[in-house]
């Protein structure tokens, strides 16, 4: 665009030379014609005048070519100028193993333990507190359930390698579990309900079987004495009942060596629970 301004500006003093010396030109022509004869320099400076005349149309046909040069190149497109490289995109903020990156503070330790539902029933809430706290925290299921014989992974807080719990777990037809529970060594929990008691035999008689059935049921469980061994006079033994409902409603019955039989109604799951036998 510069050069284009530059050759116009060039070519219009050309003209104006050119114009200048064609009025003079025509005055010393009209001046040659009034007079009869012309004196030999008039004559000379006639020729000199056409021959600037001519340099100046040779001067403005160049200035003009250069014009016309100069538009061409202003048309010309113009050449892209290199794109400078795009900067490579920043590597993600790298974050310390103990550290919550979006909350700023010390990530809490904590731990999982699979708990496989063994019972019959869904298993609602779990519950926990550590040792030595009063109060269990809250359902660490949140709005999940773990339905019978089903599994679900459960997280706990373990700050400063907390390992003891105590858990609460709690089924949908009311029936509750409560144990102890490491989680730094377990990796998984079976839940199903076990009952504990004792059987006495205060009776005169040996006993050789022992059996357990929960009310309204229908079938009476295997011995669980040892084959071939009995429960003497004064004996007692302990007796770990394994159902799926968590009733804690049971019938024990035993046999004796003469052929009789005898059975009590109890509440399995007291605390210290016994079932004491007298003879029938």
């Amino acid at each position: 665009m510069r050069g284009l301004l530059a050759a116009s500006l060039i070519l219009g003093v050309l003209l104006i030379g050119v114009v200048s010396l064609a009025g003079l030109l025509d005055s010393g022509n009209n001046a040659s014609s009034a007079a009869d004869s012309s004196a030999p320099s008039d004559a000379a400076a006639a020729a000199a005048a056409s021959d600037a005349a001519a340099a100046a149309s040779s001067a403005a046909a160049a200035a003009s070519a250069a014009a016309s040069s100069a538009m061409a190149a202003s048309q010309a497109p113009a050449t892209p100028s290199p794109a400078e490289p795009t900067p490579a995109p920043a590597a993600p903020a790298q974050t310390t193993d103990d550290t919550d990156a979006r909350a700023g503070q010390p990530a809490v330790e904590t731990r999982t333990v699979r708990f496989v539902n063994s019972t019959d029933v869904a298993v609602e809430a779990v519950h926990a507190r550590a040792q030595g706290d009063s109060s269990y925290g809250p359902d660490l299921l949140g709005e999940s359930t773990i339905s019978a014989g089903q599994h679900f992974d459960v997280v706990f807080p373990a700050p400063n390698g907390m390992c003891n719990y105590h858990i609460y777990v709690e089924f949908d037809n009311k029936a509750v579990l409560e144990q102890d529970l490491n989680i730094c060594s377990a990796n998984s929990l079976n839940l199903q309900f076990q009952r504990y008691l004792t059987v006495i035999n205060r009776s005169q008689k040996d006993i050789n079987g022992v059996y357990v059935v929960q009310v309204g049921g229908k079938n009476w469980s295997n011995n669980t004495l040892e084959s071939g061994s009995t429960l003497s006079s004064g004996s007692q033994m302990s007796v770990t009942i394994t159902e799926g409902s968590g009733s804690c409603d049971f019938f024990v019955r035993v046999t004796y060596t003469d052929g009789s039989s005898q059975y009590i109604r109890m509440n399995a799951c007291r605390a210290g629970a016994e079932a004491t036998f007298r003879g029938g």
